[in-house]
């Protein structure tokens, strides 16, 4: 309930002068601590002659005082619990890009006799030696393979499991049931591990596609990229490729002697059905004048983004075609 008081200012502190019926409890006995008079000034908002209860609302200085040591201590307190946390809690998480990295280190045939031969499917035995580096700060563990749906099959990985520290590193031996004539990928199942939080995760070998074509082209040619058919088709070169496994194999780039050639289409992809690239005539390479000079075709076989390139090459038939079409087309008149 608002009042409104007559007289001096003196009566304004307390407003007992008005009511000299009304009793106070003793100080010691008060619930409410008193404040000091208010200031001459009226506070804003405050009519003249208006009084407000000293006791129910404190003056803004005081107010913000006090808010702004709440606030304060707040503040501290979170900081503290905050260091707090921080010093009893476990290391951070690595961030992003600090997985396990693994990498072919050296392809060789199988230690044992049956490497010697064929087994059932055509698959061979071979022994990869891989190398895993753990750039991150937390321990992984090794523990074994993904799904073999690849051309090469581990019979075996070891030593598993294998802890590797933070910054460190490890090599692993794998005997690798390998089947050129696969349809499937020429490339190593994923490793698995684990993270030190016992999440599970996959890395990919590097390399692994690049070696596997090398060694199954050397091994079995008649499994590698091979060249049907070469023609002239006007000034073009048309090239009629397959694979006979019938694994999809995609070409980046064709090279002839060093020099990267155009075409469409190419990047081309290779199946088992017979594809045609039509190449277009190069610079003239002064090599090429040479009557009976010996050319080859150098492909430039690309897995995907994730296992990197290999390289491949095939030798055109002795009829020379490539040749003859370097000699009087690149470096005939134009």
């Amino acid at each position: 309930m608002s009042r409104e008081v007559l007289g001096d200012d003196d009566d304004l502190g307390t407003g007992v002068a008005d009511h000299p019926d009304l009793h106070l409890d003793p100080p010691s006995r008060l619930t409410v601590p008193l404040l000091p008079p208010p200031a001459p000034t009226s506070p804003v908002g405050q009519q003249p002659g208006e009084t407000r209860s000293p006791g129910l609302a404190p003056p803004r200085r005081v107010v913000r005082g006090a808010l702004g040591v709440g606030v304060f201590l707040l503040g501290a307190g979170v900081g503290w619990l905050a260091t707090g946390e921080s010093a009893l809690s476990p290391a951070a998480a690595d961030p992003v890009g600090t997985a396990p990295v693994a990498v072919l280190l050296e392809l060789r045939s199988g230690d044992l006799p049956e490497s010697q031969a064929p087994r059932a499917g055509g698959l061979r035995l071979v022994t990869a030696r891989i190398r895993v580096d753990n750039p991150g700060r937390r321990p992984v563990v090794l523990d074994g393979t993904a799904p073999p749906l690849t051309a090469a099959r581990p019979r075996s990985l070891t030593p598993l499991p294998q802890r590797v520290a933070g910054g460190a590193r490890t090599e692993l031996t794998a005997r690798i049931d390998l089947g050129c004539g696969s349809p499937q990928a020429l490339d190593l199942p994923e490793l698995t591990y684990r993270t030190a939080d016992g999440l599970p995760g996959r890395v990919p070998v590097y390399g692994a596609f690049a070696e596997l074509t090398r060694w199954c082209q050397a091994d079995d040619p008649a499994q590698s990229i091979q060249v049907r058919r070469a023609s002239e088709d006007d000034a073009r070169l048309r090239i009629d490729l397959s694979v006979p496994s019938g694994r999809t194999t995609r070409v980046a780039t064709i090279e002839v002697d060093g020099q990267v050639l155009t075409g469409r289409p190419l990047p081309a992809v290779l199946d088992g059905q017979v594809r045609s690239i039509w190449l277009n005539p190069p610079a003239c390479d002064p090599r090429w004048r040479a009557t009976g000079a010996i050319s080859r075709l150098e492909l430039t076989l690309d897995a995907t983004e994730r296992v990197g390139t290999a390289r491949a090459w095939q030798v055109l038939p002795p009829d020379q075609v490539l040749a003859r079409w370097l000699r009087e087309v690149a470096c005939g008149p134009r």
